[in-house]
């Protein structure tokens, strides 16, 4: 009983963290301006990185918003975010660790 339980709730840890993936990952597909995504750590923190081509456009703020949502749906799984411009992104998985590109514009 004891195993199936663990089990039960691996799923249910690997379903959480695969559903704010997927609402990222279709954020930045549906927005033409965003570059990349990746999830990452910043020391112990789980993070998301967005990036877009100019972080000086206006659509920055929406994309604030969204990250700001994101967190609070998913409190337990995600702790911040980024939003950076190709330039200031160059170089980032220098700067987290366990960096992994789920959206990258084709």
């Amino acid at each position: 009983m004891k195993y199936i339980s663990s089990v039960i709730e691996k799923w249910k840890d690997s379903l959480v963290n695969n559903t704010w993936k997927q609402e990222l990952l279709s954020f930045c597909e549906n927005h033409d301006d965003i570059i990349a995504a990746m999830t990452a750590i910043d020391e112990g923190n789980n993070i998301f990185v967005v990036v877009m081509e100019d972080s000086t456009s206006d659509n920055v703020i929406d994309y604030n918003i969204f990250g700001f949502d994101l967190i609070d749906k998913y409190r337990d799984d995600i702790n911040d975010f980024m939003i950076l411009d190709r330039n200031t992104a160059n170089g980032i998985e220098d700067l987290l660790s366990d960096v992994v590109t789920i959206y990258q514009k084709r």
